[in-house]
């Protein structure tokens, strides 16, 4: 037979993944710009929800390390 505790994992780790706040919000720091830039959005309108987006998502890693901090 064949191990099935790889494919476990490897669906352990995706679930993981995609409950994380910081990945959602590093993926729509992405695609957030190329969709504005698609719709003919002006380019500092852009930017000021790109550096925001930046911004959260150095408060949720702030958050996150504050939570690690905690549990030790």
């Amino acid at each position: 037979m064949f191990n099935l505790k790889p494919i476990k994992m490897k669906n352990f780790l995706i679930s993981k993944i995609l409950s994380s706040k910081k990945v959602w919000i590093g993926i729509a720091s992405i695609i957030v710009p190329l969709i504005a830039k698609a719709l003919d959005v002006d380019e500092e309108s852009v930017s000021q929800i790109w550096w925001s987006l930046i911004a959260i998502l150095g408060g949720q890693s702030l958050a996150d390390l504050g939570k690690e901090a905690k549990k030790k």
